[in-house]
């Protein structure tokens, strides 16, 4: 087919006006022609750069970039933003895409793939326009959220157009049956039932088996499915992709076809800004991405779970990455910024407490270590209030002389003299084995022992009265089975002053302990602790 008659089909595609067999023509046209697909898709990308464009003002057309690579996915980014969504085309810009088109085609790149999704309809933000009234999915899970006032769904469903997520996790469902995860800060385009873009922050993709596809397209490339879950993650300089099952091909939208990139399940691979066709290998799972075990989790818990953290999709070093949800940053030095972070190491296959941690990992404590992380949301005392904090601990280190201890400690936000902090209050096991709650103004204990190398559930419940507070303590073996309700006799209980607002959680063991921990939640009621099968 020559050049003009293709060009014909595509802008009747375009205008809308295209009839069912000349429809078919263009469908069979990209399928059996390289070349004609990377015209088909270079001619999206313009019409859609353009339609942003020309939405602004006629200041804003006469200084439209006069060549197509000026035309960026940072310049569409930003109209996106703060741009009007009603498509006006100005017989200028009508000019500039003929222009522009005739001028793009000696150096149309071809391309090798068949994506029949590139001719299923009109462009990208044709797609948003069109259907932005149209609702295309359902918020399936949603946390404490907050959205940006102006980027926001209006009700549990959402249409074509932008997301920014600031904080929380939130599930969106596809009505084409894909389903992505976002963790905040995130920000997302809806470009339709089938397609989006991501600006920033972290998504987990799953491509469900009833799906005909999902095109996830990032600031310098198009991600194409092939029957998948995947995570995606950007920031300023470079794009991470990480498949968990299936495959997707990696295609830049600003370099040659022969940089088109298969990513297989249980590979990871970065991608620059700069050369998005010049793919690294990364450590599979090496940055954390929410996975659907943090939304089942919420789920099961509901909104009486404040802060999770299960410490998955970390490698080595804590730093390398966040997990969980309902804190306001990742994990830090509890010396004042100073000292190592602690190690994250596979999780031993077994069941603990109903929970199946195959392939999970956990965090491991020792020779002094000491963590702290803020919650996003201070937990605060006033009277009436209860809190449950609940935490799977296993001592490592062998039952010998020495500092062996493991704490954990809910402290306020303010500073004493000399730079001390106030007392906030603690619980844990000392060196010898005992349970103990420390106060801060005093410190009880009993004489059950732990054993080194059995998975013990603690649980503390903190109620605030009128003019003091109870802490109580449970502490359940691996084996053993769950109250439910909360029970009536915990293992050690003591009395406190009233306390203050407790901003942050801070996980500390002796200078010869070795300790592994998983699975810390803070919640506001008992149905936020890991439920467990009765082992009877």
């Amino acid at each position: 087919m020559k050049n003009d008659a293709f060009i014909s089909l595509v802008e009747s595609l375009i205008n809308g006006g295209i009839s069912a067999d000349d429809h078919d023509r263009l469908q069979s046209l990209l399928k059996s022609d390289p070349k004609a697909r990377a015209v088909f898709r270079e001619r999206m990308d313009l019409e859609a750069s353009l339609r942003t464009w020309a939405a602004e003002d006629l200041e804003s057309v006469r200084s439209v970039p006069s060549s197509h690579d000026q035309i960026t996915p940072s310049l569409i980014r930003k109209r996106a933003r703060h741009g009007s969504r009603v498509w006006k085309v100005s017989a200028g810009a009508v000019v500039v895409v003929a222009t522009l088109l005739l001028v793009a085609l000696p150096w149309l790149r071809p391309g090798d793939r068949d994506h029949q999704q590139l001719a299923s309809g009109p462009t990208e933000e044709q797609q948003q326009d069109e259907s932005k009234s149209l609702l295309v999915g359902t918020i399936r899970q949603q946390g404490d959220c907050q959205w940006a006032d102006d980027m926001k769904p209006v009700s549990n469903q959402f249409s074509a157009g932008p997301l920014s997520l600031l904080s929380g996790l939130v599930e969106l469902s596809f009505d084409s049956g894909t389903d992505i995860v976002l963790e905040a800060p995130c920000e997302l385009v809806v470009l339709s039932a089938d397609s989006a873009r991501l600006l920033n922050g972290n998504v987990c993709v799953n491509v469900t088996e009833v799906s005909n596809g999902f095109t996830l397209h990032t600031p310098e490339a198009a991600i194409i499915d092939e029957g998948t879950e995947y995570a995606v993650a950007i920031n300023e300089v470079s794009t991470e992709v990480h498949v968990f099952d299936g495959s997707v091909i990696w295609v830049p939208e600003t370099d040659t076809a022969e940089s088109e990139d298969r990513i297989e399940a249980g590979e990871a691979k970065l991608y620059s800004r700069s050369e998005p066709g010049a793919p690294r290998h990364i450590p599979f799972g090496q940055r954390q991405f929410v996975r659907r075990l943090e939304t089942e989790v919420k789920a099961q818990a509901g909104d009486s779970l404040l802060a999770y953290d299960g410490f998955e999709n970390l490698a080595g070093r804590i730093r390398r990455g966040r997990s969980g949800f309902g804190w306001e940053d990742g994990w830090q030095s509890g010396r004042r910024g100073r000292g190592q972070l602690a190690d994250i190491v596979d999780t031993p296959s077994d069941v603990v407490f109903g929970m199946d941690l195959s392939g999970r990992r956990q965090l491991e404590l020792k020779t002094g270590e000491s963590i702290r992380r803020t919650f996003e949301r201070p937990l605060s005392l006033r009277s009436g209030t209860t809190y449950f904090v609940s935490v799977l601990i296993q001592r490592v280190s062998p039952e010998a002389e020495g500092d062996h201890w493991l704490r954990l400690s809910l402290e306020p936000e303010t500073t004493g003299r000399h730079g001390r902090r106030r007392s906030g209050l603690s619980f844990g096991i000392t060196s010898e084995g005992f349970p103990f709650i420390n106060t801060g103004q005093n410190i009880e204990q009993v004489a059950t022992r732990i054993h080194t190398g059995k998975t013990y559930l603690c649980v503390m419940k903190l109620a605030d009265g009128a003019s003091s507070a109870s802490t109580m303590l449970r502490l359940y073996e691996s084996g053993e089975s769950i109250d439910s309700p909360e029970p009536t006799v915990w293992t050690v209980s003591a009395r406190a002053p009233s306390l203050p607002e407790l901003h942050s959680l801070i996980l500390s063991v002796g200078n010869d302990a070795l300790w592994r921990i998983d699975e810390l939640r803070i919640g506001t009621d008992w149905s936020a602790v890991p439920r467990s099968s009765d082992p009877n």
